[in-house]
């Protein structure tokens, strides 16, 4: 929930202001933490479900759908680790192939329907195997692949994530360069559903990470700031007797540009198997 406001806040403001493990993988909802497995997640004025999974008899998820199944993807597996994501609906139905090392992917391409690899993302891990780094290079014309997008990853010492960095560098015809920092603070002591989405670059395909657990609880509180438009998130969460959350609330302050001051209230519910 976090990742998607933020991002799709920056991006309306943006335009306003100018332009090893052998064990199954699990989906979302880390299965060592409850039975309960997240189906969908519904966004306040967004097309609804927003999120939806579905899932194998292992509790891998096969199939995942965004904004009301305007992309829907299809799951597949080796031995137990997602070997590929692929988009199964619209004329682009481009897949994501995995790569890894000691059983953590470490590159993703994106190849479309005609076998071209148009999009690289690079992973890293820190030596306890809590994600590092992401890095995605695109294939633009007689340039060849251009980083994009990079994002670095902090954490506290019970392994919620502390911080996430992005830098989006300047690219001559394709985006100007931006970097800000997303500040996640005041954990609660409840189970996370949608920790998933805070890795996800801001329009893109669906990219899911077994193994890789960013949020084991929910932050009351989410800062941004840097070159792009700064706020803050102050959340509140009801909870069903698994310590999940149902529904969330978050009430977002601009604190600079031309709308600094301003307020929304953005909201979430969330169902399970």
């Amino acid at each position: 929930m976090r990742k998607l406001f933020l991002c799709a806040l920056i991006s309306v403001l943006l335009l306003q202001a100018c332009k090893k493990d052998n064990k199954p993988v699990p989906g979302p909802v880390d299965p060592g933490q409850t039975t309960l497995l997240l189906k969908d997640i519904a966004y306040s004025s967004l097309p609804s479900p927003y999120y939806h999974f579905e899932y194998n008899t292992a509790g891998q998820v096969t199939k995942t759908s965004f904004a009301d199944e305007q992309a829907v993807y299809a799951v597949s597996y080796n031995n137990n680790f997602i070997s590929e994501i692929q988009k199964t609906n619209g004329t682009n139905k481009d897949r994501l192939v995995y790569t890894y090392d000691n059983d953590k992917p470490v590159l993703i391409k994106y190849i479309d329907i005609n076998g071209v690899t148009y999009q690289r993302c690079f992973i890293t891990y820190y030596p306890d195997g809590k994600l590092a780094t992401m890095d995605w290079e695109f294939k633009s014309g007689t340039m060849g692949y251009v980083l994009i997008t990079e994002m670095g990853f902090t954490y506290y010492a019970d392994n919620n994530v502390k911080d996430i960095t992005t830098h989006l560098p300047a690219v001559e015809g394709l985006q100007n360069e931006i970097s800000f920092n997303d500040h996640y603070e005041d954990y609660d002591a409840n189970k996370n559903a949608d920790g998933f989405a805070l890795h996800q670059k801001f329009n893109d395909r669906l990219l899911l990470l077994p193994g890789v657990k960013l949020q084991i609880n929910n932050p009351r509180k989410v800062t941004r700031t840097g070159t792009a438009i700064d706020y803050e998130i102050n959340y509140t969460y009801t909870y069903n007797d698994k310590k999940y959350p149902v529904s969330s609330s978050g009430l977002i302050k601009i604190k600079s540009g031309t709308d600094a001051g301003r307020t929304f209230n953005l909201s979430a519910q969330y169902s399970y198997y």
